[in-house]
């Protein structure tokens, strides 16, 4: 039967069915999320074991061949790539992309499992888990104020604003970069302790046992029954100092007597600078699946209510991720306008039909936005980037050179913004994971100082650097003035 003939003398159910395909194909429009990247789910799975103290030469011959022994016999598996540093290691294990996931998690879980025992007793538990390419920053912010000190401000940090953000749909984690976290510190007097008949391993083992909360059973109080529990933990570093330890001899001596205690900060291990001016900064990163403008959207509403809450606090925006993807996508909706426009101009242009033109812009969109329904069901909106699903390597759109950052760009080209162009310098020469790079003139500097660079600073000058991000090297400079 001739499908067209038959519309033609049954108008209203053609009718009535484009009208329903029509408003199906707008509300998904108005449902799918808009992602820079898509939410690959590729079979890559990472094996982490830990050896505090070991050498690398001794976790190469006791862990990582044994354990690469076992994952080789796999079924699919395309690259073994393995890590070792001091005190850790690292496999990752690539399978071909026609592999399930979850089953390739199982089969690493179970070829680790069945080496277990052939690995050092003082070896940590593996973690096995497979490699997430969704989840990353999205923004960056800095945090400073006149009226509290790093400590508070990073207490402020992971408490409170970790708490405000996660509150917001689609945000998946809040790291914070830079700051301190409290310590309290007992320092032995060895001399005490060795006329006393004690070690520091007595000490440590008394003090182990302070910090205890567990269950206490239950007790029968009129008729009911209620749980109790065993608390013994100390709320200061007072008390800490007031606390008795038995001797091997059974004496008793205070701790305050053989030690010194002091409530600090841990040594840092990373530092945040913006505008060469400490501060403790947190990236917000999406959850899967998330729109990353709906995330950028919630997340600074939030902030807007806490800046008008706390003014005393200077919350300034490092990185931005979203607003490429929004511009973007912007962009990639103007060029559909446009082409429909062209398109209806050009059968203008060669019929010189009225009803023909009509007809062909009327086809258009009833064409196209019934596909929304399906697109919906298949997968979100990715205005930018392309994605290599082989080896599961994602570009961003705009940048230079191999595996590069957004903004981060070599001789002859300019920023986004119009600016002169930057060049990228570390401030220690090691190499850099995680690399973040973030506006002229307002940038997010992380540095670690234990041996890992995790951000760096844009700056003038002819200054060069290679650097690794990810594993894939790259490398960015320019003239100097």
């Amino acid at each position: 039967m001739n499908v067209s003939a038959w519309s033609i003398k049954n108008p209203i159910p053609a009718s009535m069915l484009f009208f329903m395909l029509t408003l199906a194909g707008l509300f998904s429009f108005s449902q799918m999320k808009v992602q820079n990247f898509p939410d690959l789910d590729v079979p890559n799975i990472t094996v982490s074991a830990s050896l505090p103290g070991a050498a690398p030469n001794q976790l190469e011959n006791d862990v990582a061949r044994v354990i690469e022994n076992s994952l080789a016999s796999l079924q699919g598996i395309k690259h073994i790539t393995t890590k070792v540093q001091d005190g850790a290691v690292t496999i990752t294990t690539e399978f071909r992309i026609e592999k399930n996931t979850q089953e390739a998690l199982d089969d690493v879980r179970s070829a680790v499992a069945k080496v277990r025992g052939d690995l050092p007793a003082d070896l940590r538990e593996p973690i096995i888990n497979k490699v997430e390419l969704a989840g990353g920053a999205v923004l960056a912010y800095t945090v400073s104020s006149d009226k509290m000190d790093a400590e508070a401000i990073s207490w402020f940090v992971e408490n409170d604003i970790s708490k405000l953000l996660l509150s917001v749909r689609g945000v998946g984690a809040i790291n914070r970069v830079g700051g301190v976290d409290r310590e309290v510190q007992v320092l032995l007097d060895p001399l005490k302790l060795q006329a006393l008949g004690a070690s520091a391993a007595d000490v440590s083992r008394q003090l182990a046992k302070v910090q205890i909360e567990s269950a206490g059973g239950r007790v029968d109080l009129g008729g009911s029954q209620q749980p109790l529990r065993t608390l013994s933990s100390l709320q200061s570093a007072e008390e800490l100092s007031r606390l008795e330890l038995s001797l091997s001899d059974g004496r008793r001596v205070r701790l305050d007597q053989i030690a010194t205690i002091q409530d600090t900060v841990a040594e840092p291990t990373a530092a945040a600078f913006l505008n060469g001016q400490p501060v403790v900064g947190f990236e917000v990163a999406r959850s899967r699946g998330a729109s990353e403008i709906e995330v950028g959207n919630g997340v600074r509403e939030k902030l807007t209510e806490l800046r008008a809450a706390r003014p005393d606090l200077s919350i300034t925006e490092s990185f931005d991720f979203v607003t490429p993807v929004q511009e973007e996508f912007d962009g990639s909706m103007v060029l559909l306008y446009e082409g429909a426009i062209l398109a209806v101009l050009v059968v203008w242009l060669f019929l010189r039909d009225f009803r023909a033109t009509v007809v062909s812009a009327v086809a258009l969109p009833l064409s196209a936005i019934p596909a929304d329904a399906a697109g919906h069901v298949a997968g979100d909106r990715h205005p930018g980037g392309r994605c290599d699903r082989g080896g599961g390597e994602h570009r961003a759109p705009h940048a230079h050179g191999q595996n590069a950052v957004p903004g981060l760009h070599g001789s002859g080209r300019r920023d986004r913004s119009g600016g002169h162009r930057h060049h990228l310098r570390l401030d220690r020469g090691v190499p850099a994971h995680g690399l973040h790079v973030g506006h002229p003139g307002q940038v997010l500097q992380a540095v670690r100082l234990d041996g890992v660079v995790r951000g760096v600073r844009l700056a003038g000058g002819g200054a060069r650097a290679h650097a690794h991000d990810g594993g894939l090297p790259f490398e960015a400079g320019g003239d100097g003035p």
